[in-house]
C-alpha cells in the first residue's frame, strides 16, 4: 500500500478508531459519575477519591480500550501524514455527541448539532484534498 493514500480500508480503520475513542470516553464518563466529584479538602479525602477512581471498573474498561485504540492509531500513522490522519479522525466528535445524547441522556441542542455538522464539512474538505486535486484555499 502506498503511503499517504487515503483509501476505503484506512477510512474504515479510522472510523473504528474513532468509535473506540467515543466508547472509552463513555466509559470514563460513567466511571467518573460513579466516583463522584473531586474533593481535595484534605489529603485523606484526595486519597479516598483516588482509590475510588483506580478501583472503578468503568475506568479500567476505558483504559483497555484506549490501549487498543492507540495501537490501531499507530497503524494509521504509519500509512498517512499526520496532517491528513488527525483531521480525518475528528469523526470521533460525532460519535461522542451521539453517545452523549443516546446513552448518557445529555441534552444536545441545535448549536452542538450545527457545530458537529461543520466538523463533518471540515473532514470532507481534508479527504477531498488527499485525492490529488488542488486544495480549495
Amino acid at each position: 500500500m502506498k503511503k499517504n493514500v487515503l483509501n476505503l480500508k484506512i477510512i474504515l480503520l479510522i472510523l473504528v478508531i474513532d468509535t473506540l475513542e467515543a466508547v472509552y470516553e463513555f466509559f470514563f464518563k460513567k466511571g467518573m459519575t460513579v466516583a463522584g466529584e473531586f474533593d481535595f479538602s484534605s489529603f485523606g479525602m484526595a486519597m479516598d477519591y483516588a482509590s475510588k477512581v483506580v478501583s472503578n471498573g468503568w475506568i479500567w474498561m476505558g483504559f483497555v480500550i484506549i490501549i487498543i485504540e492507540t495501537l490501531m492509531w499507530f497503524a494509521v500513522l504509519a500509512k498517512l501524514d499526520l496532517s491528513v490522519a488527525f483531521p480525518v479522525s475528528s469523526s470521533s466528535y460525532i460519535f461522542v455527541l451521539i453517545i452523549s445524547a443516546l446513552l448518557l441522556n445529555e441534552p444536545v441542542g441545535i448549536n452542538r448539532w450545527i457545530g458537529t455538522a461543520l466538523i463533518v464539512v471540515g473532514i470532507s474538505i481534508v479527504v477531498k484534498s488527499t485525492s490529488g486535486k488542488h486544495d480549495l484555499i
